[in-house]
């Protein structure tokens, strides 16, 4: 094993970047709803900081990244602002924007666990309704430079409670997680 960080801050989540140059991860105080998005070389090296995320205190389930599929962005979840659920972002690595992809309302808790399609298409996410306790699958079609189109469609019932989507390598089915087995979606 080779240790990539030495900061006494908490690193969780990694993801690898699909042309495999950076892992992003997130850094913060488990005591606290702020977090970095960073970068680091799989070999280690210097860190960069891309930016912070800050996650209302409603979602109970980790915050997750997924890249975009050129390696030039990432998707977040992060706060819509004070009051409001949280959102996913679109966060360009160059210059550290987000671009907002989703826009819940209330009684909506929020949004999480982005995945987009490898070939670039939808963005699947857990909508967390119920206080954030339960949720379900949402697709998202996206059109170049993951720009949303149209509102997102739901995949699961809410019964199912349905987490930690991941993508197919062909973009044809999200595999996720619910009632203690895993599930095989065609999309």
């Amino acid at each position: 094993p080779l240790r990539l960080t030495q900061d006494a801050q908490r690193d969780y989540n990694p993801a690898w970047s699909p042309d495999g140059r950076w892992i992003a991860f997130l850094r913060g105080d488990p005591e606290s709803v702020a977090s970095e998005v960073r970068l680091i070389a799989p070999l280690g090296g210097p860190e960069r900081r891309i930016a912070s995320i800050k996650v209302g205190e409603v979602i109970t389930l980790p915050v997750l990244l997924s890249w975009c599929p050129d390696s030039t962005c990432l998707v977040v979840t992060d706060s819509q602002g004070a009051g409001n659920p949280d959102a996913l972002f679109a966060l360009s690595l160059a210059t550290g924007e987000k671009r907002q992809l989703t826009r819940p309302d209330p009684p909506i808790a929020g949004d999480s666990q982005p995945a987009v399609s490898p070939d670039g298409r939808f963005l699947v996410f857990r909508r967390n309704i119920s206080g954030g306790l339960t949720g379900n699958l949402q697709a998202l079609s996206l059109g170049q430079d993951l720009t949303p189109i149209g509102q997102p469609t739901q995949l699961t019932p809410p019964a199912l409670d349905a987490n930690h989507p991941v993508w197919t390598p062909d973009s044809k089915a999200v595999v996720f997680a619910a009632r203690e087995r895993l599930w095989r979606l065609a999309v």
